[in-house]
């Protein structure tokens, strides 16, 4: 069985794989009385949540089937199906009788209306449809003792070759955060950019408007309106949200060069820079600031969107 990778170098940084919550496996067994199957499939959820589908006989292993997939899956809604049937070679037949005697009695009135028809035999009888038909493989208690331990180690490699393929689309979306983090920090410096240059074109813009009003209002309190201005100008300061996205985008390149079970993590971080970019957005004195704060938006959308299917 081919094992992905743990590791993946993104410019001179080792990151390990992350796990998307999407994958489906399949593993087969058999010995010398029966053949079984497993079949397990994973879609996203907020938490682990299983549903086992055991034949009637083994429905008491489900706890054990759970407790194996807990073991190794720590998020998603996962289904798990077995199928177990006797080998074909130990596959036992019935005749069925009634229909073997109402065919004999319909040749029998057919020979007595047409004497020169060749009368049938019972190789012609059992070619047809239903004559003989498979008793239900249902094995018992004894047999399926026996073969638990065989059935449960393929259900070791079907969960292993779910993981595989939960990791390979895990890579997928790995290397998306990446790219659209890349975008982000872009973004970002343009609008850090921006931030040490726009409060003095607001300053100076309010000292015009300021110095406007005292020369027809003489009567204004210089003093409060200066303040009142300092106000102002703080509140259209973006730097110290501008410095918490870029503690935030660390934080986010950290917990995706370690990998492993991250996805709730990445929702909360995106929540966190949605409100800083909102905040931006809402302080923001020129269009130009304004739109860079709505294409952070936009990114931040897309990694969260991205984030919902990571384990």
């Amino acid at each position: 069985m081919y094992c992905f990778p743990e590791t993946v170098i993104f410019e001179g940084v080792v990151f390990l794989f992350l796990r998307s919550m999407t994958g489906y496996a399949k593993s087969d067994g058999k010995n010398e009385s029966a053949i079984w199957n497993w079949e397990i499939k994973s879609v996203n959820s907020r938490n682990l949540d299983i549903r086992c589908k055991l034949p009637a006989s083994c429905d008491f292993w489900e706890l054990e089937v759970c407790q194996a997939i807990k073991a190794k899956i720590k998020r998603g809604f996962v289904s798990v199906n077995l199928h177990i049937n006797r080998d074909s070679k130990q596959k036992k037949y019935k005749v069925n009788r009634p229909l073997v005697r109402s065919l004999f009695e319909i040749a029998d009135e057919l020979s007595a209306e047409f004497p020169n028809l060749n009368r049938i035999d019972f190789g012609d009888i059992v070619k047809v449809q239903g004559i003989v038909e498979p008793i239900e493989s249902i094995l018992d208690n004894q047999n399926l003792a026996d073969i638990k331990q065989s059935i449960f180690v393929d259900l070791g490699i079907a969960i292993d070759l779910l993981l595989e393929a939960r990791k390979v689309e895990g890579k997928i979306i790995q290397s998306l955060l990446r790219e659209l983090m890349h975008s982000f920090r872009v973004l970002r410096l343009k609008a850090d950019g921006l931030s040490s240059i726009e409060p003095e074109f607001f300053r100076n813009k309010l000292k015009n408007l300021v110095g406007g009003l005292l020369e027809n209002y003489s009567s204004l309190n210089k003093e409060r309106l200066e303040n009142e201005v300092a106000i102002i100008l703080t509140r259209g300061d973006v730097r110290e949200e501008l410095d918490r996205l870029n503690a935030h985008e660390q934080t986010i390149m950290g917990v995706l060069e370690n990998g492993g079970v991250i996805g709730r993590r990445l929702d909360f971080l995106c929540q966190e820079l949605n409100r800083e970019a909102n905040t931006i957005c809402s302080k923001a004195t020129t269009s130009e600031l304004t739109s860079l704060g709505i294409e952070l938006k936009v990114i931040i959308d897309q990694v969260r969107e991205q984030a919902q299917n990571v384990e």
